[in-house]
C-alpha cells in the first residue's frame, strides 16, 4: 500500500469555528461609517471572515496534520489548536483593525477570545460537528474503495485489499484479499480505467499490471524481471522502463519503516 487514509474527525473545527467568529464579529462592530459607508463595513466583515479561516487552518496544520496530534473531546487535545487559532485571528484583525488606544487591544482580544470559545463549545456539544465529520468519513470511505460492476449490481472492493490488476485480451483480472485468502475478479475493462481509480494504492509495473508495493514478495533479475505478489499464483512482468522507478519506490518504503 503506498497511502492509507486517516480522516481526523474534527477538522471542521477550522472553517465552521472562525466562521462562526467572524459573523459574530461582523455584527458586533458593525456601524454606520459616512465617509466608507456600508460597503466599507461589508468587506471588513469579509476581512474577519477570510482572517478567521486562514488563521484557524494553520493553527490546524501545525497541532494536527505536521505534528500529527489527534483531536478529541478532551479540553487538553483542543487547547493548542484553539489558543493558537485565537491568537492569529487576532494578530490578523489587529493588523487591520489598528486600535488607537490600548483599551482597544483589550476589548478585540477579549471578543475573539469569548466568541472562540463559545462556537467551539457550541459545535461540540449539539453534535453539529459530530455530524459533519460523519458525513466526511463515509465521503472518505467511498473514495477507498473500488467500485466495481459484477452480476448487474456494483460492488465495492477496498483499496487497501487489492493486490494487482492484470490486463489479457481487455479483461482485467483483480486480486485482493478477503476474508484471509485471496480472492480473483474477471471484469472487462481497461487497465486504465482502474488504474485512475487506484492511484497512491498500485503503481504500474508493465503496460498490463499494476501492483499494490506493500504485497510484493520478490523481483526476479534480468531484462525482463518478474515479480511475485503475495498470495497470487502468477508472476507479473515488470517492463525495463519501470524497473528502476519501482525498485526507487521499494527502496523508499523501506527507509519509511526502518526510519
Amino acid at each position: 500500500m503506498v497511502q492509507s487514509l486517516k480522516p481526523n474527525r474534527y477538522d471542521w473545527l477550522a472553517l465552521f469555528i472562525p466562521l462562526g467568529v467572524g459573523l459574530v464579529l461582523g455584527v458586533v462592530t458593525w456601524e454606520s461609517d459616512p465617509v466608507r459607508g456600508s460597503w466599507g463595513q461589508f468587506f471588513d466583515w469579509l476581512f474577519f471572515l477570510l482572517a478567521g479561516t486562514l488563521a484557524h487552518r494553520l493553527s490546524w496544520f501545525l497541532w494536527h496534520e505536521r505534528r500529527p496530534r489527534p483531536f478529541t473531546h478532551q479540553v487538553r487535545t483542543q487547547i493548542p489548536y484553539l489558543a493558537t487559532g485565537i491568537l492569529f485571528t487576532y494578530a490578523a484583525i489587529l493588523a487591520q483593525v489598528r486600535p488607537q488606544t490600548p483599551g482597544l487591544f483589550g476589548l478585540i482580544l477579549a471578543q475573539v477570545l469569548v466568541i472562540s470559545i463559545l462556537v467551539h463549545v457550541l459545535m461540540l456539544t449539539t453534535g453539529v460537528l459530530e455530524s459533519f465529520a460523519q458525513l466526511r468519513e463515509q465521503r472518505q470511505q467511498a473514495q477507498s474503495q473500488l467500485w466495481v460492476e459484477t452480476g448487474g449490481k456494483q460492488v465495492a472492493i477496498p483499496l487497501a485489499d487489492l493486490l494487482a490488476i492484470l490486463v489479457q485480451d481487455h479483461y482485467c483480472t483483480l486480486y485482493y484479499q478477503t476474508q484471509g485468502t485471496t480472492a480473483e475478479l474477471m471484469l472487462y475493462g481497461r487497465l486504465i480505467d482502474y488504474e485512475a481509480q487506484a492511484k497512491g494504492w498500485l503503481v504500474r509495473v508493465s503496460r498490463s499490471a499494476l501492483v499494490s508495493l506493500g504485497a510484493i514478495e520478490s523481483i526476479g533479475g534480468g531484462r525482463n524481471p518478474e515479480l511475485k505478489v503475495q498470495g497470487v499464483k502468477e508472476s507479473f512482468r515488470v517492463s525495463r522502463s519501470r524497473k528502476a522507478e519501482l525498485e526507487a519506490l521499494l527502496d523508499r518504503q523501506v527507509a519509511t519503516k526502518t526510519g
